[in-house]
Protein backbone atom coordinates (compact mmCIF):
# COMPACT_ATOMS: atom_id res chain seq x y z
CA UNK A 1 0.00 0.00 0.00
CA UNK A 2 1.24 3.45 -0.71
CA UNK A 3 2.18 6.08 1.70
CA UNK A 4 -0.67 8.32 0.27
CA UNK A 5 -3.40 5.34 0.40
CA UNK A 6 -2.09 4.61 3.84
CA UNK A 7 -2.63 8.27 5.29
CA UNK A 8 -5.88 8.74 3.39
CA UNK A 9 -7.03 5.80 5.11
CA UNK A 10 -6.11 7.06 8.87
CA UNK A 11 -7.15 10.42 8.03
CA UNK A 12 -3.24 11.37 7.69
CA UNK A 13 -1.13 12.88 5.34
CA UNK A 14 0.99 11.07 3.57
CA UNK A 15 4.01 12.13 5.16
CA UNK A 16 2.60 11.95 8.86
CA UNK A 17 1.36 8.45 7.73
CA UNK A 18 5.58 6.95 6.92
CA UNK A 19 6.72 9.31 10.28
CA UNK A 20 4.00 7.32 12.29
CA UNK A 21 4.40 3.45 10.50
CA UNK A 22 7.86 3.42 8.62
CA UNK A 23 10.22 1.17 9.79
CA UNK A 24 10.05 -2.12 12.03
CA UNK A 25 8.31 -2.88 14.82
CA UNK A 26 11.14 -2.45 16.91
CA UNK A 27 11.85 1.27 15.64
CA UNK A 28 8.13 2.31 15.77
CA UNK A 29 7.89 1.68 19.35
CA UNK A 30 11.39 3.11 20.03
CA UNK A 31 9.92 6.44 18.88
CA UNK A 32 6.92 5.96 20.44
CA UNK A 33 8.59 5.55 23.56
CA UNK A 34 10.59 8.29 22.95
CA UNK A 35 7.25 10.52 22.77
CA UNK A 36 6.19 9.50 26.09
CA UNK A 37 9.64 10.49 27.59
CA UNK A 38 9.13 13.90 26.33
CA UNK A 39 5.53 14.05 26.98
CA UNK A 40 6.35 13.51 30.57
CA UNK A 41 8.87 16.00 31.19
CA UNK A 42 7.52 19.07 32.90
CA UNK A 43 6.40 21.73 30.72
CA UNK A 44 6.54 24.82 33.02
CA UNK A 45 9.51 26.86 33.15
CA UNK A 46 11.17 26.87 36.73
CA UNK A 47 10.84 30.68 38.71
CA UNK A 48 13.94 29.98 40.71
CA UNK A 49 16.57 30.09 38.74
CA UNK A 50 19.11 33.38 39.02
CA UNK A 51 19.08 36.44 37.14
CA UNK A 52 16.72 37.13 34.57
CA UNK A 53 15.34 35.37 31.53
CA UNK A 54 16.74 37.14 28.05
CA UNK A 55 12.81 38.36 27.83
CA UNK A 56 13.04 39.88 31.08
CA UNK A 57 16.23 41.62 30.75
CA UNK A 58 14.98 43.26 27.09
CA UNK A 59 11.96 44.30 28.98
CA UNK A 60 13.84 46.03 32.05
CA UNK A 61 16.79 47.61 29.79
CA UNK A 62 13.84 48.79 27.30
CA UNK A 63 15.24 46.88 24.06
CA UNK A 64 14.64 44.28 22.08
CA UNK A 65 15.46 40.29 22.92
CA UNK A 66 18.32 40.74 19.79
CA UNK A 67 20.22 43.53 21.11
CA UNK A 68 20.34 41.19 24.37
CA UNK A 69 22.08 38.80 22.73
CA UNK A 70 24.19 41.14 21.03
CA UNK A 71 25.34 42.40 24.33
CA UNK A 72 26.16 39.81 25.53
CA UNK A 73 28.06 38.57 22.31
CA UNK A 74 29.80 41.71 22.95
CA UNK A 75 30.82 41.32 26.45
CA UNK A 76 28.80 44.13 27.28
CA UNK A 77 26.64 41.74 29.82
CA UNK A 78 27.25 38.97 31.82
CA UNK A 79 25.26 35.55 30.99
CA UNK A 80 25.05 32.07 31.32
CA UNK A 81 23.29 29.31 30.42
CA UNK A 82 21.65 26.93 33.29
CA UNK A 83 21.17 23.39 32.64
CA UNK A 84 18.55 21.57 34.85
CA UNK A 85 18.79 17.65 36.00
CA UNK A 86 15.97 16.47 33.02
CA UNK A 87 18.57 18.55 30.49
CA UNK A 88 16.15 22.03 29.92
CA UNK A 89 18.43 24.81 29.42
CA UNK A 90 18.10 28.09 29.96
CA UNK A 91 19.91 31.18 29.03
CA UNK A 92 20.26 33.92 32.23
CA UNK A 93 21.56 37.31 32.17
CA UNK A 94 22.92 39.41 34.96
CA UNK A 95 22.69 42.77 34.35
CA UNK A 96 24.79 45.57 36.17
CA UNK A 97 22.40 47.97 37.79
Amino acid sequence: MSWDRLGEAAGLSPAAAKARWQGSDEEIAARHEAGRKRSARPSAKPTDLPGLSVAEAAEKLGVSVQAIYLRVSRGQLEAQTVELPDGRRYKRVFPSD
